[in-house]
């Protein structure tokens, strides 16, 4: 049976970011090749595993990219200026750890910047840059070039409890939850297939070419969500708390999941005594958004996993809420329609 924290750790190890995703498509495809009849991979990159069956085609996405910075431009003193790969606030980086190919550095803030006086979202990528150590530019030409990824150091860390900090929670520990679901439904009598979906944090690219060439009758994405319940957060923002179990998601600001869908996994969910709770998120949005709006459309929703510091590198989800995600996320591949 799969581990959900070491499979987690080993899939934050290849780390790739949107666009680049080849390294941990490879990692992905070593444990699915034997939980499918058949992996593919498409032009965009996108890694398909097909389960064969007679019943409904269902489509289960998971995005395998991850949010970073690259390499922009290098000056005469060897700091590294950057461009963002996803979503980020420059200021939350600053003093983060990054790694690109086989150098570490820091994220620092210009002395320029700092004597504007600029503030929290006043900073702006212009006023960051990356120390990697270098002596000069010619030395830091050794270690990396331009358009090269810098990606969050670190691993996953077991905290209190059955709590987890790690960086690329989302959404590689959704990869792991759609592993483990694909573990736990080998006898499905449905048309399964799994997608790791590729450049979802430039806008769901992924979903979108593989949704329209699979034509699903139902899809499920999984992804995190934000937390309400720690101060960092806001509970009017999204009601969902770690620990709960796995969030069903009812709408966020690209996509109003299908109710039928959604009723259909908490019935499941209370058949098989998995708890879950319900995501109302006003901002944001996951592969979902896409796929629902393939063809002529598809009945989508998504199973989140609740993680708070999303899109940083100490993002805290709880393994329980992973191991019952993946449990319902598998009892709706054997259910028969």
């Amino acid at each position: 049976m799969l581990d959900i924290f070491k499979l987690h750790n080993e899939l934050i190890s290849a780390a790739c970011t949107s666009g680049n995703e080849n390294g941990i498509a490879k990692v992905i495809a070593t444990y699915a090749k034997d939980l499918c009849d058949e992996i593919t991979q498409d032009v965009l990159g996108n890694l398909i595993c097909h389960k064969k069956g007679k019943g409904k085609r269902i489509m289960c996405a998971a995005h395998m990219d991850a949010i970073g910075l690259m390499v922009r431009c290098i000056d005469e003193q060897g700091f590294v200026r950057v461009y963002p790969i996803g979503g980020h606030y420059p200021y939350e980086l600053l003093n983060t750890r990054v790694r690109v190919k086989n150098v570490c550095g820091i994220v620092r803030l210009s002395k320029a910047a700092e004597n504007m006086g600029k503030t929290g979202k006043e900073i702006g990528y212009d006023d960051i840059y990356v120390d990697i150590g270098a002596a000069d530019k010619n030395d830091a030409l050794k270690h990396l070039n331009i358009g090269d990824s810098l990606l969050f150091e670190g691993t996953a860390r077991k905290l209190a409890g059955s709590r987890v900090m790690a960086p690329y929670a989302d959404d590689l520990i959704g990869c792991v939850m759609l592993l483990c679901a694909l573990e736990q439904a080998q006898k499905s009598p449905n048309d399964v297939w799994a997608v790791f979906t590729v450049q979802e944090e430039l806008g769901c690219r992924g979903a979108k070419t593989s949704a329209y060439a699979i034509d699903p009758d139902i899809a499920v994405a999984v992804d995190v969500t934000t937390a309400g319940d720690c101060p960092s957060e806001n509970e009017r923002y999204n009601p969902a708390e770690l620990g709960a179990g796995p969030a069903l998601k009812i709408v966020d600001s690209t996509v109003y999941c299908s109710q039928g869908l959604n009723l259909l996994l908490e019935n499941i969910a209370k058949a098989e005594n998995i708890p879950v709770q319900k995501e109302i998120l006003r901002g944001g949005g996951t592969d979902t958004g896409e796929i629902i709006l393939s063809r002529d459309g598809v009945a989508s929703t998504c199973i989140s996993i609740v993680t708070r510091n999303i899109h940083m590198p100490v993002e805290i989800y709880d393994l329980d809420d992973v191991a019952h995600g993946a449990a319902l996320l598998a009892a709706l591949l054997c259910a028969k329609f």
